[in-house]
């Protein structure tokens, strides 16, 4: 039999160059992270030689490990970093194996990894021991690959031994696996080694359908690449077909846009020859009117000469008669006088006329002005103009006196509103001086105070005295002593004009009143404060002035009396009634000051409104007075015009009596013979003035026809002209623009369609320009989906139409071939490899199953026997029985469904098919679709061949998926272990001296008592199965004494070695 007898590790992660012996029930313990599975990743890494199925760290389960290739041989630092031990570096893994009768079998890999990433795999087989083979230069460092193949090359020749190289892993893996003697059917296969690399992460587990696809059953996924690249084909296919409908959808919106744009275009074609028809057949129109108006014309002028003729020869005759009469009249005196009389009436009359309305408007005007000054003007408008005059600027000047008092009165207002809003916030205003020299110092950052804001006068009967003799004093300053330097340089940098503003040096005031109290009578005595600064400088200011009266006034130095009479050296004045007319100190101050405040706004408001009604009152006096001085000018124009009307009307009474008084018998009758004849000599003058107008109005008329007659002839000929260039221009759309023309002409007379014309054409117009838009909007997203290029001018369709043609007769049919050849392509990938392999897989499992219960009947462990229940899912049953006759038809020539007969059948397959293309190729359900492994659930039937069933007369049997969910302790662990050693003793037993019986477990027995395991282990030896298990240091005490060999993993910071304590004196090994 083949034995894994030691395993070397050089630069492998933490272990430098490492030689461990390997026994055939062999144990690695060790702390967690001392290199226990290092050592198991590096002895699956060399035997299955693929990345991919040597899980580093499967331990971790579900943790992220950080472990790989690359962090083995660099030695990764931590899971979770960047960092490496090394630079680039080489490693080797070796492994040394024994065959029946002590042949060496060796295997391996060197490892050259770089800094950049990559990594150089070389694995190699031989038959030198490992102990034996170089694999560091002079210097130490670990021997590369080219070396290390050139130190072998004597190495073996001396020794009469092979040593030998792999171009690639597959090779490796077919002669490492004829080597180790398991494979099955197919030699670039082993099993052995896709059990080997997946038990090595065995743990406990819950589920026995995990189990078995874990460790069990080998993943085998039907490949289905050439059947993908059938499908892709398919679906490509059908995307190019899907695509060209699509582009035929949209070629036919295009082709329809640009045939709704060309109808657009010909409708304002057709419009402009309509127009040209409208302008020529409204100049025919024009022309006939003329041609009536002419005639009409023409018509009349022979009457209107008729009519003039007549009229002239009786007015001819009538002046005869006239002049006649007039001889004899004008030799009649009476008649001479009476005209010479009625001549003056009349002009008497026509002067009365003009002056009489300018009289009327002059006592107008008067009665007016009198209305308005309320009095009697004089007769001498001169006179009352000066008086006017004198008294407007009397009402100007109160005018304005008015005004100045309610402006002064609306300032007084507003500051007196604005000081009583400040009263309100509990603000007093202070003269400039103090407020300013206040605000500079808190500006700089120096806290100071207003005297008056912090003291209060406690007997109001003294509030005079104390006002009065602290006068500006009231308004000092106060700061703390040690900032009185700081603000005095503030207040000597203001502007001079701030000045009078007392800042009191209160450090010495404090010492002087120390020295000299303030007396018990003063003025003093009378103020209360609760700043110790103001009670200093009230104390030193007021201190010795003393109450008194009048008769005691002279006996002090310095005293005042509450009528504000002072005494002060040795003199007496009394204090100026202005300095404490308004009060400043405390809050009573600030009251007296509100009340005060709030009466005059009531004040202020009074004379505000006073004062305005008096401006108003006296600019209508003033606009009163200027309009009736304007008015007064008039007056004196018209002034004359009174007396002129006077006299006129006695004129006129006198000539209208003379004129009474002539005796008119005498020429009466001649007269009214000849104001009859006059009279009908002005009737026929102005007949034959109306006639001869009109004569020339219709001469007029008869000149302007001939004139436009002969425009509309000339026009006539240009619309003519220019409907015969149309013509000439569009040929070949003459014909329909005719024909619209005389349809359009017959529905509506010219007018109606000339009043339409701009509306229907600019109708069309923005029809043409939105097709126009949409139409290159349909070719620009043509463009960008189809990566094309169409023009945007509807007027250049040709190109769309053409493309539109070849995708509809030709590429599109193609397309629809390629589709049914990739189909039937995929049909027959279908059947021959994917139905195929999945349904020869499905029978390997079954095989595999009954091999492995035939061993499991054959073995007991304790008490109990094992075996597999293999059970086709009830979701998949169908699937398996399509897959199993579908397997069955023998040729596919005419494509696979060609062949089911059966219409169930056939629905199934197609469903199936259906399925595989319409799924993604890598989800879950194409995953379970490909590995035969889930077609089945699995369990494992437990007997126990010490009970009997009372029933049946025969042992009792119970399911571990029954188990598992009642229990969960070690006992639902052991059918597993037992499970894998019989799937393992399949590959030797028939062979077992020549094959391989390795077995590795990493972090194994975690949930299983020290009983089980001891059981365990002992059912393993009993198989002669080589173990080798990865255990934390806890479960040493348990599992030593079943071994052979135990080797204890310990790790010194980022080194590691290996203790071997077989022996009793545990000998250290480098």
């Amino acid at each position: 039999m083949i034995t894994l007898e030691r395993v070397r590790l050089v630069n492998w992660h933490n272990f430098d160059d490492t030689l461990i012996a390997i026994g055939n029930r062999c144990l690695f313990a060790g702390d967690n992270g001392s290199g226990k599975t290092t050592i198991l990743d590096a002895i699956q890494y060399a035997m299955a030689a693929d990345l991919r199925k040597a899980r580093f760290n499967a331990a971790a389960g579900e943790r992220k490990s950080g472990r790989d290739l690359l962090g083995y041989v660099r030695c990764k630092v931590g899971s979770d970093t960047t960092d490496y031990m090394r630079g680039d570096t080489v490693a080797h893994v070796m492994l040394e194996f024994s065959r029946t009768g002590g042949e060496v079998l060796s295997a391996g890999v060197c490892v050259e990894a770089y800094t950049d990433g990559n990594c150089n795999e070389h694995f190699w087989m031989g038959s030198l021991p490992i102990a034996s083979l170089k694999v560091r230069t002079g210097q130490e460092q670990p021997l590369n690959f080219r070396q290390l193949k050139d130190s072998w090359a004597g190495a073996a020749a001396h020794a009469n031994k092979k040593m030998e190289t792999f171009e690639s892993k597959k090779l490796y893996l077919r002669e490492f696996t004829a080597a180790i003697g398991v494979w099955r059917r197919n030699i670039d296969y082993s099993p052995y080694l896709e059990a080997f690399t997946r038990s090595v992460s065995f743990t406990p587990m819950i589920s026995v359908d995990r189990f078995v696809c874990d460790y069990i059953l080998e993943e085998k996924p039907v490949e289905i690449q050439d059947m993908k690249n059938n499908l892709e084909s398919y679906k490509e296919a059908e995307r190019e077909a899907k695509g060209a409908v699509q582009r035929i959808e949209v070629l036919k919106k295009i082709s329809a846009k640009a045939a709704e744009w060309r109808m657009y275009e010909g409708l304002i074609l057709k419009q402009e020859y309509l127009m040209l028809r409208i302008h020529r057949d409204e100049e025919l129109q024009k022309n006939q009117k003329e041609e009536r108006k002419l005639s009409a014309a023409e018509e009349k002028l022979k009457s209107l000469e008729q009519k003039i003729a007549g009229l002239n020869e009786s007015r001819f005759e009538w002046e005869n008669e006239l002049r006649k009469t007039d001889a004899s009249l004008a030799a009649n005196d009476a008649h001479i006088l009476y005209m010479q009389i009625e001549d003056r009436i009349n002009r008497l009359k026509k002067d009365l006329e003009i002056e009489e309305p300018k009289a009327e408007r002059y006592h107008t005007l008067k009665t007016q002005c009198e209305a308005m000054l309320g009095r009697k003007l004089s007769e001498n408008p001169a006179e009352d103009s000066s008086k006017i005059e004198s008294e407007e600027n009397q009402a100007r000047s109160e005018k304005d006196a008015a005004r100045i008092q309610k402006e002064e009165a609306a300032l007084a207002l507003r500051e007196a509103s604005a000081e009583l809003a400040e009263l309100e916030r509990g603000l007093l205003r202070y003269p400039e001086a103090p407020a300013s020299l206040k605000a500079a110092l808190e500006k700089e950052g120096i806290a100071a105070a207003i005297l008056a804001d912090i003291a209060d006068i406690t007997n109001p009967d003294w509030v005079d005295a104390v006002e009065g003799w602290l006068s500006t004093r009231r308004f000092a300053i106060l700061v703390d002593p040690k900032d009185f330097q700081k603000a005095l340089e503030i207040y000597d940098r203001l502007p001079r004009h701030i000045s009078g503003a007392f800042l009191p040096n209160l450090e010495k005031m404090r010492d002087a009143v120390e020295r000299n109290p303030a007396q018990k009578n003063s003025l003093a005595s009378l103020v209360e404060t609760g700043s110790i600064y103001a009670r200093h400088y009230i104390d030193f200011v007021l201190g010795n002035v003393i109450c008194a009266d009048i008769r005691s006034l002279k006996n002090f130095g310095s005293a005042v009396t509450r009528e504000c009479m002072r005494y002060s050296g040795f003199t007496a004045s009394r204090i100026d009634q202005n300095i404490y007319s308004r009060h400043y100190l405390g809050k009573a101050a600030q009251r007296e000051r509100k009340e005060f405040l709030i009466a005059e706004k009531l004040r202020l408001q009074k004379v505000h409104e006073e004062s305005t009604a008096k401006e108003q009152e006296a600019a209508q006096k003033e606009e009163g007075f200027r309009r009736v001085g304007r008015t007064l000018i008039d007056l004196s124009y018209l002034l004359p015009s009174v007396a002129a009307t006077l006299k006129m009307r006695n004129d006129l009474s006198v000539a209208e009596n003379e004129l009474s008084a002539i005796d008119t018998r005498s020429f009466k009758e001649l007269q009214e013979k000849r104001d009859s004849l006059a009279e009908r000599i002005r009737v026929s003058g102005e007949g034959l003035q109306s006639c001869y107008k009109e004569q020339g109005s219709e001469n007029q008329i008869i000149i302007d026809c001939r004139a436009s007659m002969e425009n509309i002839k000339t026009a006539i000929g240009d619309r003519e002209h220019a409907i015969g260039l149309f013509a000439e221009n569009h040929p070949f759309e003459i014909s329909e623009c005719e024909d619209y023309a005389e349809k359009q002409l017959s529905k509506e007379n010219i007018y109606d369609l000339s009043s339409k014309y701009e509306s229907n054409l600019k109708g069309y117009q923005t029809s043409v320009k939105n097709r126009r838009a949409e139409y290159a909007d349909l070719v620009h997203n043509y463009d960008r989906d189809f990566h094309t290029y169409l023009p945007i001018d509807p007027g250049e369709n040709d190109e769309a139409e053409k493309l539109l043609k070849r995708l509809e007769t030709s590429e599109l049919p193609e397309y629809r071939e390629k589709i049914e050849k990739a189909k039937r392509d995929a049909e027959k990938e279908f059947k021959e490899h994917f139905i195929s392999n999945l349904n020869e897989n499905i029978e390997i499992a079954r095989e595999s199953f009954k091999e492995i219960n035939e061993i499991l009947r054959s073995l007991s462990f304790g008490r109990d026997q094992y075996r597999f229940a293999l059970e086709e899912k009830s979701d998949r049953k169908g699937q398996i029985e399509i897959i199993k006759r579908t397997a069955a038809i023998p040729t596919m020539d005419d494509g696979l469904f060609s062949q089911i007969n059966d219409p169930e059948e056939y629905k199934a397959v197609e469903m199936l098919f259906e399925k595989i293309l319409t799924t993604d190729l890598d989800s879950p359900e194409m995953r379970s679709i490909c590995d035969y492994r889930t077609y089945f659930q699995y369990d494992i039937k437990i007997r126990a061949t010490d009970t009997i069933d009372q029933i049946t007369g025969k042992p009792m049997d119970s399911s571990l998926s029954k188990v598992i969910r009642e229990k969960s302790g070690g006992e639902t662990q052991t059918p597993y272990y037992v499970a894998i050693a019989a799937s393992f003793y399949r590959f030797f037993k028939d062979r077992p001296e020549e094959t391989i019986r390795l077995v590795m477990f990493d972090e194994a027995f975690n949930r299983m008592d020290d009983e089980r395991i001891i059981k365990i282990l002992n059912f393993y030896k009993d198989l002669n199965i080589q173990l080798i298990s990865a255990v934390p240091p806890e479960k040493i005490e348990a599992i030593a004494p079943q071994v052979d060999r135990t080797n204890l993993v310990v790790r010194h910071g980022y080194s590691a070695r290996v203790w071997d304590f077989h022996g009793e004196a545990g000998k250290a090994k480098a």
